[in-house]
């Protein structure tokens, strides 16, 4: 699930408190905490492109070792 665009990245915290009523006594219930994390979308795109990147020099490399090799 992805978070609207104007949410703030960061750490929340959301306490629920519950009670209910038996014969008309009041009953706490236990709190509850529930922790959301909002992290950075990632990119995706600038990351294949450094990995094409990545890929492209890696292979020049290869080509140019074996160029100077046959020599």
């Amino acid at each position: 699930m992805e978070p609207p665009e104007n949410v703030a990245v960061g750490d929340y915290e959301i306490r629920l408190r519950t009670e209910t009523f038996v014969d008309g006594r009041r009953l706490p219930a236990q709190s509850k905490i529930f922790r959301i994390s909002v992290k950075p979308r990632s990119n995706v795109l600038l990351a294949t492109l450094l990995i094409a990147l990545l890929a492209v020099a890696l292979l020049g490399a290869i080509l140019f070792v074996v160029r100077i090799t046959r020599k």
